[in-house]
């Protein structure tokens, strides 16, 4: 069980969902990553419920969405089978993955 973890990444899951469906919608879509994620084995360390915005520019000619951030963990080789999936859903119009690395602590600078 311990390799299970180590083997495992943290990463950060920033989407906008479309702003032509409804709150309801977009709940649900925002639980089917979750679903999709713990299928996978994975741990949800942080979820916020999706916010509408309006965007900066338009995006597929959206000017404004329901823009969530996802924290989990996973394993590396899941990671394909979800950015393909994100990438399919006509209501998600952008998303960016990141990975989380783990915070350094840096040396203190001599003056």
């Amino acid at each position: 069980m311990i390799n299970n973890t180590i083997k495992m990444k943290t990463y950060e899951l920033t989407y906008i969902v479309s702003s032509e469906i409804t709150a309801e919608e977009v709940e649900a879509e925002t639980k089917n990553i979750e679903f999709f994620i713990q299928d996978k084995k994975g741990i949800i360390l942080k979820s916020e419920k999706p916010s509408p915005r309006t965007l900066a520019y338009p995006i597929k000619k959206q000017s404004s969405g329901f823009f969530s951030v996802l924290e989990f963990q996973l394993e590396p080789e899941h990671l394909g089978e979800l950015k393909e999936k994100l990438q399919k859903d006509d209501k998600i119009i952008r998303h960016m993955l990141i990975i989380k690395d783990p915070v350094k602590i840096q040396k203190e600078r001599r003056i």
